[in-house]
């Protein structure tokens, strides 16, 4: 039973890195719509919204392994990494719908 909780914990923390990614995509993305062509900014609002949908995709495989392997610590750190993913996303689209 131990090592099938382990390969659950295992199983969640691979989507829990890919969170981790997303939230440096979005980092960059910010830069780009800042610093980037002008006529490029619908692309970063573009990527914005497809990394969100990856966030919450990873999001969702984080919570089903944890629901047979319960990582309390982990489940909380998923949940801050989605509200991050959310907000940087939204404030992305703000900016990006400001500059069009």
């Amino acid at each position: 039973e131990e090592a099938i909780k382990n390969a659950y914990l295992g199983a969640a923390r691979v989507p829990f890195q890919v969170m981790e990614r997303i939230v440096e995509t979005l980092k960059i993305l910010e830069y780009i719509g800042e610093h980037g062509l002008t006529a490029s900014i619908s692309d970063v609002g573009v990527a914005a919204r497809a990394a969100l949908a990856c966030g919450e995709g990873a999001y969702l495989n984080v919570l089903i392994n944890l629901k047979e392997a319960e990582d309390r610590e982990l489940r909380e750190r998923s949940e801050y990494l989605l509200s991050e993913l959310r907000e940087r996303s939204e404030l992305i689209l703000k900016k990006v719908l400001e500059k069009i």
